[in-house]
């Protein structure tokens, strides 16, 4: 059911009762067209920007943890932002602090061993990927608890608005962090979970717009056809055709040597679900943003929209890299 948000005093009406019709979606931020110039400005200054954290990471990986605050940050603000415009009731900064915390809490020194982050800390490698998540669980049942038992059931809405925020932005971070801290050539793999989307955004966008005809999903996203899905995931395919075996597993052949064919079958795999995954993130956010009646999250990145417009896609390709490397070595 849709909702009229404006001219009722803050009270959400359905209009199909009053005019028996369904309204089309009308965003409520519009903003002004902008020109080539100031898009590829922006995306210039972003890739500086993502260079500045990612490649000092090589060596010293905790910087890229300066990101990823970052992204937290930006990205809780724009998400409550968006929340509170379509009426719901929402601590702003709860979601904002609950994904800053899932970053670095499993990273917390407990020691002075050689293992000294807490990640580290178990015996078996499956724990210790799992712990990270736990500790979000953790917060999401305290986010959800305590509401409850000082305001009772109608604190139920925010709650629930709030877990929505903290897994869908906390949960592509943290698994970020351990890719980065606990796979093997984890810089790379993080690399392409951050590269992979943007490419497939690119081919998708350059294909659809030269053959695409026939529309997917037109009442989520009226631009995207299924040439520029299909693009999508070829982009993808070839760009792991040549970096998972030239790459990453050049830079992990100390644990495993699959043969070539074995890596080229893994390069087609990992381009497919990472392409896929891709462009159902951009999809996802694109339905979450019809859903609360907005254009963009945000207006930090002028012709790009906000921080979540921008890793959208990189916020599923990112916990299936980790899935994908766990696949690839085995753990």
């Amino acid at each position: 059911m849709k909702f009229d948000h404006q001219n009722t005093g803050g009270q959400k009406r359905p209009l199909e009762q009053e005019t028996g019709e369904v309204p089309q979606y009308v965003p409520l931020r519009r903003r002004q067209p902008q020109n080539l110039r100031v898009r590829v400005t922006t995306a210039v200054i972003f890739i500086f920007v993502m260079a500045a954290f990612l490649i000092p990471a090589l060596w010293v990986p905790w910087i890229a943890l300066f990101l990823f605050a970052i992204i937290a940050v930006i990205g809780g603000s724009e998400f409550s932002a968006a929340m509170r415009m379509a009426g719901f009731p929402h601590k702003p900064w709860v979601v904002s602090l609950c994904s800053l915390i899932a970053i670095f809490l499993p990273l917390l020194k407990i020691g002075f061993g050689k293992k000294e982050y807490l990640i580290w800390s178990v015996g078996f490698p499956g724990i210790a990927i799992i712990l990270p998540y736990l500790l979000v669980w953790l917060m999401v049942a305290m986010v959800i608890i305590i509401p409850l038992l000082r305001r009772g059931i109608e604190a139920m809405s925010g709650a629930l608005v709030s877990v929505l925020g903290i897994l869908y932005i906390s949960y592509p971070l943290v698994s970020a962090v351990v890719i980065l801290y606990t796979l093997p050539a984890g810089w790379y793999w993080l690399l392409t979970a951050f590269v992979v989307p943007w490419i497939s955004d690119t081919t998708a966008y350059f294909i659809g717009s030269i053959v695409g005809t026939h529309k997917i999903l037109p009442h989520i996203s009226p631009n995207k056809t299924l040439e520029g899905a299909l693009g999508g995931l070829i982009g993808p395919v070839i760009v792991m055709m040549i970096w998972l075996p030239l790459v990453l597993a050049q830079r992990s052949i100390n644990i495993i040597a699959p043969k070539t064919g074995t890596l080229l079958a893994y390069a087609v795999l990992f381009g497919l679900v990472l392409g896929l995954f891709s462009q159902l993130g951009d999809l996802f956010a694109s339905a979450l943003k019809r859903w609360v009646g907005v254009k963009d999250f945000g207006h930090i990145l002028p012709g790009h929209g906000g921080v979540l417009d921008r890793f959208d896609s990189a916020f599923f390709t990112l916990p299936l890299t980790l899935l994908l490397g766990i696949l690839y070595f085995g753990v």
